[in-house]
């Protein structure tokens, strides 16, 4: 449905807070290669953005996450400029493994997540 500008005011910054799910981060860039609408659908090639990481992230026991903290604190930021610094709850947050005890990556991303936001709130003022 569409909005009309009436209602498009009315909501305007009506947001109590916004929920956010942070695991990790990507590196993007465009992807040059020319769209194909012959081929099956896919995010990444209906995107049309070429993801990466860097070598030095540690991957967690999923295939797809990997411990990039500071990612955390520029999404933050990102809020801050884009949306006027909304209260932000981050709803998900987590790191695989393989179920262990001693699990000390677990713990590490924790705490690198943990001041990656301390810095956000108290240096970025997020």
């Amino acid at each position: 449905p569409e909005m009309s500008e009436r209602e498009r005011k009315l909501i305007k910054g009506s947001a109590d807070f916004l929920g956010y799910n942070y695991y990790s981060s990507r590196l993007v860039e465009r992807d040059p290669r020319e769209y194909d609408i012959g081929s099956p659908p896919s995010l990444d090639k209906d995107s049309g953005l070429i993801y990466s990481v860097r070598p030095s992230w540690k991957r967690a026991k999923s295939t797809w996450l990997y411990v990039v903290p500071e990612g955390l604190r520029g999404i933050l930021n990102w809020f801050k400029e884009e949306y006027n610094n909304p209260l932000v709850f981050i709803t998900e947050n987590g790191f695989s493994d393989d179920g262990q005890l001693e699990d000390h990556d677990r713990v590490e991303y924790y705490r690198a997540h943990l001041d990656q936001l301390l810095g956000a709130i108290l240096e970025d003022e997020c």
